[in-house]
């Protein structure tokens, strides 16, 4: 018989930078924004780097393509992710979201976030 392990802790603290972000795919941009969230995230296995997240109404929706990829976290619940289309690419789920976040980090909830690999994330003066 396996023994019982306690849940791993995981907490999720926020931030709202007074910055002004774009979200930009070469010369189209995606994402402008003063209204970002920072969130950081902590378990019992370390400390996560830092993730933004940006408003959905502040986004381009019509560069963005629903997927079928869905992922879970086990503080945020259940991810979905969007492809990116500008400039003749295509990024496959470059971007995701949470549809129903836990009451955790419901903050979150009408926010998305993209990898920064996929993207280019700027802070505007």
């Amino acid at each position: 018989m396996d023994p019982i392990q306690a849940p791993v802790e995981h907490t999720a603290t926020f931030e709202h930078p007074n910055d002004h972000y774009q979200v930009r795919l070469g010369d189209q941009v995606i994402v402008d924004t003063s209204r970002a969230i920072i969130v950081k995230e902590v378990s019992e296995r370390g400390v996560y780097p830092p993730v933004l997240y940006f408003p959905i109404e502040d986004t381009r929706k019509e560069l963005l393509e629903p997927t079928d990829l869905h992922t879970r976290c086990p503080i945020k619940g259940e991810a979905s992710y969007f492809s990116v289309s500008a400039n003749g690419k295509v990024l496959e789920n470059a971007a995701w979201f949470y549809p129903s976040p836990s009451e955790q980090v419901s903050e979150i909830a009408g926010y998305l976030s993209f990898y920064s690999d996929k993207v280019e994330i700027q802070v505007i003066d």
